[in-house]
């Protein structure tokens, strides 16, 4: 019996270290922006450091894969998002081309309106990214902005999977001035996230990071605008 116990005691043992491993390993893995955007699969906007129109005008921004060209290296999304001023849902189509700096990972990415906006993939695992916004503007030609906040170290999950509760327990400065956001894949929001946490709180601007993605409150918004 204690022979058994033993053995029982190594293969557990094992296991947990195989999984330690294992996520170590997915941490470090390099960042694949085009393999992340997997068609059919739906993106969840969780939190960002930057105002992209400014005065808030989005939230609750999805994004669903629907076409995906390997040859020419274009995406189609179909984005979803609500003005929080308005409670007003939109719906729009956008195309990312996608290049690659090696010849291999195809790791950047601009979207289909000139000028808008040219993406860099900081962290990727198979839940979650961390993206750099190199660069956008509006239709007035106002640069990205940010919008100050309770500064962040952390971002906690609520009991719906979103992270709403933020610690005040703030990291001093910033080692990168980049504006980012964090993508969670829709089927993941109930898992944890922390290596894309700690990407974005080490690799980002985090002296201004909020939350834009109440699951409770978009999922019955979304519902109640359908139903009407």
């Amino acid at each position: 019996m204690a022979l058994l116990s033993s053995a029982t005691s190594i293969l557990l043992l094992h296991v947990i270290t195989s999984i330690a491993e294992n996520s170590e390993r997915d941490s470090q893995k390099k960042p694949n922006g085009w393999e992340f955007l997997q068609e059919g699969v739906t993106l969840v906007l969780i939190a960002r450091n930057y105002d992209l129109y400014g005065r808030n005008r989005t939230d609750c921004l999805t994004g669903k894969t629907v076409s995906k060209d390997n040859t020419s290296h274009t995406i189609t999304q179909e984005l979803h998002f609500r003005n929080p001023n308005t409670s007003k849902w939109s719906t729009a189509n956008e195309t990312l081309n996608a290049y690659s700096e090696d010849g291999k990972v195809y790791n950047f990415m601009n979207t289909s309106t000139a000028g808008r906006a040219q993406y860099n993939f900081l962290f990727t695992n198979n839940g979650c990214a961390i993206v750099e916004v190199m660069y956008s503007k509006n239709n007035t030609g106002d640069h990205l902005t940010t919008t100050p906040t309770t500064p962040v170290a952390s971002l906690q999950g609520d009991g719906a999977g979103s992270p709403n509760a933020l610690s005040t327990d703030a990291a001093e400065g910033s080692k990168k001035a980049r504006r980012c956001a964090m993508w969670v894949r829709k089927d993941a929001l109930n898992r944890t996230h922390d290596f894309c946490l700690r990407s974005f709180l080490c690799d980002c601007d985090s002296k201004s990071v909020y939350p834009v993605y109440n699951r409770t409150e978009c999922e019955n918004n979304r519902a109640i605008q359908e139903r009407n």
